[in-house]
């Protein structure tokens, strides 16, 4: 059985594409996001691979491009106020 503890590389990757590094404040915030979401994939794809798997790899690109989106949008509220 595939647990999410498999993805890490995967995560690792993802992170280090959209230079999202350790010394960045919302890296472990990003990599939790990531494990969601690969759990929730789990949940109805329970044969997801965790190597060469290029569909999750460009979904969780795209999941971290909405997070830093939300992010900023955020930020900017915050400031604002």
């Amino acid at each position: 059985m595939v647990g999410v503890e498999d993805f890490e590389q995967i995560i690792g990757g993802v992170l280090q594409h959209q230079h999202i590094y350790r010394s960045n404040p919302d890296f472990e915030d990003c990599q939790q996001v990531c494990r969601e979401k690969i759990w929730s994939l789990l949940q109805n794809q329970p044969d997801l691979k965790a190597q060469q798997n290029p569909y999750l790899f460009m979904v969780l690109i795209n999941l971290m491009r909405d997070f830093g989106r939300k992010q900023a949008r955020n930020q900017a509220l915050q400031t604002r106020v």
